[in-house]
């Protein structure tokens, strides 16, 4: 995962400069439940999921 300050999500300042730049007509961002209930259907358990780079909860890295 590269640092912060390359995110997509944080190189614009807003959705319309992103969609102008990545020249799509939308752009939604998952919410981590949404990536949990995709995980879900796809027959992932949740627990294996490495959700550090979204919450940055070091307690979660099992190194």
């Amino acid at each position: 995962m590269p640092p912060d300050n390359q995110l997509l999500a944080n190189a614009f300042s807003n959705y319309a400069d992103a969609q102008r730049v990545l020249e799509v007509d939308s752009l939604t961002w998952l919410s981590l439940d949404d990536l949990y209930a995709t995980a879900d259907e796809a027959g992932i358990d949740r627990d294996h999921l490495c959700t550090y780079c979204l919450k940055g909860d070091k307690h979660e890295l099992d190194l």
